[in-house]
């Protein structure tokens, strides 16, 4: 009888860790209108809280002064971004050259939202011009 309680005691005392630990979704995409892009946002669901703790985009391109074009291969924003209790989230990032904005909503089987990226950004005939995405759509799946 005391062995059956010890080895219950212990499995008890294994299984904790396991359940102290974060959630993680990994969520696909893509940008809406942009042939070729991908993104991607990384959710964690923890005792801390619900958050985004990265949101990548991937092969986009820019409108530029005088007509060119940029293309960023990736733009990626780190760190603990709060999810509200209705799964919204929002970011920027204004390192001095340049701005990104993101905007979304997470739900379970699909997930949407805005993006921004504009700055200073070298363009595909190397020149470096003030560049802007405008508002551009994006969709996930977990």
């Amino acid at each position: 009888m005391k062995r059956i309680l010890i080895v219950g005691a212990a499995l008890t005392a294994l299984a904790l860790p396991a359940a102290a630990q974060a959630a993680r979704t990994n969520h696909f995409g893509k940008l809406i209108g942009e042939p070729g892009a991908t993104m991607k946002f990384k959710e964690s669901d923890s005792a801390d809280g619900h958050t985004v703790t990265a949101f990548t985009v991937r092969d986009f391109e820019l409108g530029c002064s005088g007509g060119s074009l940029g293309l960023i291969k990736v733009a990626k924003l780190t760190g603990s971004i709060s999810v509200s209790p209705g799964g919204s989230f929002r970011a920027r990032d204004d390192n001095g050259r340049t701005v990104f904005n993101v905007k979304g909503q997470i739900n379970r089987n699909k997930s949407f939202g805005t993006f921004r990226y504009s700055g200073r950004v070298e363009t595909t005939t190397g020149s470096t011009r003030s560049c802007d995405t405008g508002k551009i759509t994006w969709v996930t799946r977990p």
